[in-house]
């Protein structure tokens, strides 16, 4: 994986993976704003088109370089463990409250900063959330701008739900979207 910035080097413009991606590498412009770099294109090698532009800067992360750990579970296990018919959600909140989106960044950021963010860089692995986020898989990442993640996902994409790895592959945590509640989920792996 490599990560491209424009060039005067701040603001990432296309994670690649895979050595040659057949087509060139773009800004993404954001479709309101038509703001050059406040996000990301993401291409599979091979695909030609464009998976999941997702406004990584909008939601406070910064792309970082890291390696996936290799006891990571793969995009597909990591999903069934936390959406899976048996899961069982760590903590709930009544998504009819009024203040749900902020009790959910509070308690996601009291519950899971600890199990994310504890090698020194701050920095986790985060499926991109909304369409594409599979093919694309595990995204190294740092919160610019804690607590309200949850929030900051639901306002680009509409909905809170996201899945996270620890940076040392130690910790799986996710928002779901159910009928009433909104569940954070924490598993231990390994």
């Amino acid at each position: 994986m490599s990560i491209q910035r424009d060039p005067d080097g701040k603001l990432p413009i296309a994670i690649v993976f895979g050595r040659d991606i057949h087509s060139p590498s773009r800004p993404f412009r954001h479709p309101v704003r038509g703001m050059r770099g406040v996000g990301v294109v993401i291409r599979v090698a091979g695909a030609g088109q464009d998976l999941s532009p997702f406004d990584w800067h909008a939601c406070g992360l910064e792309l970082v370089d890291a390696e996936v750990p290799t006891t990571a579970p793969s995009v597909t296990k990591a999903i069934h463990m936390v959406a899976g018919i048996e899961v069982e959600p760590t903590l709930t909140i009544d998504a009819a409250m009024p203040d749900a989106l902020e009790q959910l960044d509070l308690q996601w950021h009291e519950q899971t900063w600890p199990l994310l963010a504890a090698t020194r860089s701050g920095a986790f692995f985060i499926l991109p959330p909304g369409g594409g986020g599979v093919a694309v898989g595990w995204v190294p990442v740092k919160d610019m701008a804690p607590p309200g993640l949850p929030s900051r996902i639901a306002a680009a994409t509409g909905t809170p739900e996201f899945v996270a790895l620890s940076a040392d592959g130690t910790h799986l945590c996710a928002v779901t979207a159910e009928e009433y509640e909104y569940w954070i989920i924490m598993r231990a792996l390994g």
